[in-house]
């Protein structure tokens, strides 16, 4: 069960909840927000569950998924250290790719499991579900010279089988044509730096779009996906849009389909 709420005319309805910097977008749609990973994350936008899932299976959608928490692991030790703290070896993937990442305690069981970005030799970025991840990474620094940050950063999906056509038309001078699974890039849409990553929570087509920008470059990037995919049929939804696709895909979800009592 997620407990719901929704902006009111009220300052401070969200005090203490970080909140992404599309934020001003979703209030104006009329989001309802759960709490994921200590985020305000939207989950539904109005009664448009099942036509969201359809715009999901034939065209594209876009959405805040700005729960899933991306931290920075920076420094010369960086390989080693993602070597140590994830159940596979990070340090042999190449700069622009990305793995799937899970982070085991010393009797096995699961932290917590996410996506591992290599952005340069020395530098990864590791998106997690909602767990106490960023305690347990820099506990785990020990003689190792990495640093661990938290780069406060917002993301949202384009998903759907059109939705790779979205981002040709939204990113400036970029072609996707040979963006492969699992490939990470930079890449620039109306002019402001973003991080795409051919990723996704839907087994449809899709990407992630990561920016560290604040509400007003998070509006204009919002605004250029949904303009770029008015061609394709894009669509806003939220969480229970997802939800629904990746239980038919049989994707699993930390914390409702496996948590830290359970092993890999």
């Amino acid at each position: 069960m997620r407990y719901l709420a929704r902006p009111e005319t009220e300052p401070g309805w969200a005090y203490g909840l970080w909140r992404s910097a599309f934020a001003d977008v979703t209030d104006a749609l009329g989001a309802r927000y759960a709490v994921y990973n200590h985020r305000l994350v939207p989950v539904t936008f109005g009664d448009c569950r099942f036509a969201g899932y359809t715009a999901l299976r034939t065209g594209a959608i876009l959405m805040d998924a700005s729960g899933e928490r991306a931290l920075e692991v920076k420094g010369p030790d960086a390989g080693l250290y993602m070597d140590r703290i994830m159940c596979r070896r990070m340090s042999v993937m190449k700069p622009g790719r990305a793995s799937y990442g899970l982070m085991c305690f010393e009797d096995g069981c699961l932290v917590s499991d996410g996506v591992v970005m290599r952005m340069a030799e020395d530098r990864y970025y590791y998106v997690h579900a909602s767990a106490e991840v960023f305690s347990w990474m820099r506990a785990h620094v020990g003689d190792l010279e990495v640093t661990i940050t938290d780069p406060d950063i917002s993301v949202f999906q384009l998903q759907g089988p059109k939705s790779l056509q979205v981002a040709h038309a939204m990113c400036d001078g970029f072609d996707l044509e040979t963006f492969r699974y699992f490939d990470v890039v930079e890449a620039t849409v109306d002019g402001l730096p973003v991080i795409l990553s051919r990723t996704g929570w839907t087994g449809e087509i899709g990407l992630e779009v990561y920016t560290a920008g604040r509400q007003e470059e998070g509006t204009r990037l919002w605004r250029a996906a949904q303009k770029a995919g008015e061609a394709f049929g894009i669509m806003a939804v939220g969480l229970d849009v997802l939800d629904m696709r990746r239980i038919e895909a049989g994707i699993m979800n930390y914390s409702s389909d496996f948590d830290q009592t359970m092993t890999p």
